[in-house]
């Protein structure tokens, strides 16, 4: 990095390396790394798994499209629905008198 890059960072991370293989590690493995070490550092406790399994257990959601409507929602989503097709057939009208 030159001066002027330096002069405007507010703190430096160092990121130990143990080959000779490389100065640099890209920016999603280095950021990582200070992850891990943060949420070590803050105590964060380890996610949990699967008994059988490896893989990490994560709360389930209802996605938007499995979830109840209010009829609020669904008067809006009709009325969207009537005005766009009011456009598409414009549109449709709009090409027969061009072509005339």
């Amino acid at each position: 990095m030159n001066e002027k890059q330096l002069e405007m960072c507010d703190h430096f991370v160092y990121i130990p390396q143990f080959s000779q293989g490389t100065a640099s590690l890209n920016v999603n493995v280095a950021a990582s790394i200070v992850m891990h070490h943060f949420s070590t550092w803050a105590g964060y406790k380890e996610a949990e798994r699967e008994k059988d399994r490896a893989k990490f257990v994560v709360e389930s959601f209802v996605s938007g499209k499995d979830r109840e409507r209010t009829e609020e929602e669904i008067q809006l989503a009709q009325e969207r629905r009537r005005l766009r097709e009011e456009r598409e057939n414009e549109d449709i009208d709009m090409e027969g008198v061009l072509q005339d």
